[in-house]
């Protein structure tokens, strides 16, 4: 008489059978809900980018932040947009 190997997704404990599944499943959501949430929150509070606003949030951060992107449009909007208004 053969013994049959239960299944992969066949447990000793039939009512947890699912977790096998959906634990790594609901994880890898749960992150990607995170990180979602993460981005939207983010780009919700910055500021529009050229507004008085934004220049002076980029007068208050260490220049070594900057992207050269940042650095482009504070060139931009904040310094030589003064000199034209003059």
């Amino acid at each position: 008489m053969g013994t049959s190997e239960p299944g992969p997704l066949i447990t000793h404990k039939p009512h947890m059978r699912h977790h096998a599944i959906s634990k790594g499943t609901a994880m890898k959501f749960t992150t990607q809900q995170f990180a979602i949430l993460g981005l939207m929150l983010t780009s919700a509070c910055s500021p529009e980018i050229g507004s008085e606003r934004w220049c002076s949030k980029m007068d208050e951060t260490p220049k070594g932040e900057w992207s050269l992107n940042d650095a482009k449009a504070y060139a931009k909007h904040c310094v030589f947009a003064d000199e034209e208004a003059e």
